[in-house]
């Protein structure tokens, strides 16, 4: 007969949690991440989309650039034979004009104006000398280059700038022509040798006894003569030495 029961222990229900070994999500609740409720912002996409504009707006920049230069370029190689305004030649002027152009002008106004006779007048009298006699030869391309080349003098962009504007030089091209010297020192000794005279005193003509004046000397000064007559061999306005 089984005696008498005995308090029976109830097995203490662990409230533990989950099996042991196994941590606790109620533990260290402090330190858990709080979920944020507000809308978060791409950052990276943010900057990404930041740099594609900032590259696009280099490379219209950059081909913007390019293009100007480019235009410039070619508007100042189109005009790299034509002569700057306020440009003469001789005193002709030549602005605005092709090398062509300038060419065909200075033909007929310079070279065949020093092509004609120059002449030392002396009172009445006149000692000419032909342009054949005395060798001239016109450079007309070389007074045309010299013309072209001092358009081009200094940078692109003010090339352009004065082109576009009318803006205008002050270039003055000398004539530019060979002559002989023999044949201008044969005329100032001509000349010399009808004109100089030895001074005279007063005298008495015999046997009329009539007074004859004293006269001055004259005497050509021959240097600068030939100076002279060398400048009006290369002068296409004045060809007389006086």
């Amino acid at each position: 007969v089984p005696g008498p029961a005995g308090p029976r222990r109830k097995r203490a229900r662990s409230l533990a949690g989950p099996l042991a070994g196994q941590p606790n999500p109620c533990e260290n609740a402090d330190t858990m991440p709080t979920l944020d409720p507000r809308p978060r912002t791409a950052v990276g996409g943010k900057d990404a989309n930041l740099r594609s504009k900032l590259f696009t707006f280099v490379a219209v920049l950059v081909a913007m650039l390019i293009g100007g230069a480019v235009g410039v370029y070619a508007y100042d190689s189109s005009r790299d034979d034509k002569i700057a305004e306020g440009v003469t030649i001789g005193g002709v002027p030549v602005g605005g004009l092709t090398a062509d152009q300038a060419r065909n002008r200075i033909e007929r106004a310079v070279a065949a104006r020093i092509e004609q006779p120059i002449a030392v007048a002396h009172g009445k009298t006149r000692f000419t000398l032909s342009a054949e006699d005395a060798g001239v030869e016109a450079d007309v391309d070389g007074m045309v280059d010299a013309a072209v080349a001092a358009s081009r003098e200094g940078g692109i962009l003010s090339r352009v700038a004065r082109d576009i504007t009318g803006g205008q030089e002050d270039i003055e091209v000398s004539v530019s022509a060979t002559y002989s010297p023999k044949a201008a020192g044969d005329l100032v000794r001509r000349v010399a040798e009808n004109v100089d005279r030895e001074p005279q005193d007063a005298t008495l003509d015999f046997p009329s006894l009539d007074a004859v004046k004293e006269q001055d000397g004259l005497a050509v000064r021959r240097r600068a003569l030939r100076q002279a007559v060398g400048a009006a061999l290369l002068s296409p306005a004045e060809r007389t030495v006086q």
